[in-house]
């Protein structure tokens, strides 16, 4: 968030990448440690890779949660401030192929279920869907927002 933020807020010249930075992360942590509270289920009993895995509960995944809230307002962001199909293929698949390589090595360390895993995502996907909804411009502000993103593209319409 502390590169990918102050990033957003200058190309855009706008808030609202920040605040739904800040509202989908802050959120996701909200909802991972009331699960964790509620469920509080014990690691895999199997070989951990790494000896400093805290003995925290497991269900639902923290990394994959939070990889999956930054990486997809990040898309989401890159979405809003640019038309081009290749920065949103290449943000979309960064997005997917990022949660999934945390996903992965969550569940190869022996540090999660794969339901953690599962969990994780279905915590963090609504959530993150919902926030994007929440900061979405209103439709009047959304002409002013693309004129200010994309002036060359808003003088060629006004011609």
């Amino acid at each position: 968030m502390a590169i990918v933020a102050p990033l957003a807020v200058a190309v855009t010249r706008s808030w609202r990448p920040f605040v739904l930075l800040a509202l989908a992360l802050v959120g996701q942590v909200t909802l991972f440690l009331v699960t964790v509270a509620l469920v509080a289920r014990t690691r895999p009993d199997v070989p951990h890779l790494s000896d400093e895995l805290p003995p925290t509960a497991s269900f639902p995944s923290g990394h994959v949660t939070a990889t999956l809230a930054l990486t997809a307002c990040t898309a989401i962001i890159v979405f809003r401030a640019t038309r081009r199909t290749g920065w949103r293929l290449t943000a979309v698949a960064l997005a997917v192929l990022i949660t999934a390589a945390v996903a992965f090595e969550r569940l190869y360390a022996g540090a999660h279920y794969p339901s953690d895993v599962l969990a994780g995502l279905l915590l963090a996907g609504p959530w993150t869907a919902a926030c994007w909804w929440a900061t979405r411009p209103a439709p009047e502000d959304r002409a002013r927002e693309r004129a200010t993103i994309h002036p060359a593209e808003h003088e060629l319409e006004r011609e």
